[in-house]
């Protein structure tokens, strides 16, 4: 795909975008999509834009940022060769990557991905995955920072 960022091209990333969403979007819904997409640093690029329009779909109301999606990756290296985790170590391994999170943002991330949690349970890599994800995104403190600025 070329990369240039004019009207034409970003109008053909747009209907890209759209048939990953599989709905069509107003200008100002593509507008704001483009500029937190452009803020994540990621490649303008069929496969990013996939990715992208997947994060939107299954959480529309938070921003994918740069720190998620390092973190993410950096545990994708480090933990690549684990298949099975204990509830306990997933915990820990959360309390790592983000040690602000709170306990109750942890619990939410199970929940989110269908999971109960117990210290004692296997989980599988994919769940695993899931989990740290959402867990990263509802403990992303500077999310809660700007919603908490003072404005109303």
């Amino acid at each position: 795909m070329p990369g240039t960022r004019t009207r034409s091209g970003m109008d053909s990333y747009r209907k890209i975008f759209e048939e990953y969403l599989e709905k069509q979007i107003s200008f100002l819904q593509w507008s704001r999509y483009k500029t937190e997409f452009l803020e994540t640093g990621l490649a303008l690029n069929a496969k990013n834009l996939k990715l992208f329009a997947n994060f939107k779909k299954h959480c529309p109301r938070h921003a994918l940022n740069k720190f998620v999606l390092s973190t993410m990756t950096q545990f994708q290296q480090k933990c690549r060769s684990k298949t099975e985790w204990l509830g306990k170590e997933v915990f820990e391994t959360i309390r790592k990557l983000n040690p602000q999170i709170e306990e109750w943002q942890m619990y939410r991330a199970f929940y989110r991905v269908g999971l109960g949690f117990k210290s004692s349970r296997r989980y599988s890599k994919e769940q695993v995955f899931y989990v740290i994800f959402y867990a990263l995104l509802y403990g992303d403190n500077k999310r809660d920072e700007r919603k908490s600025d003072g404005r109303l």
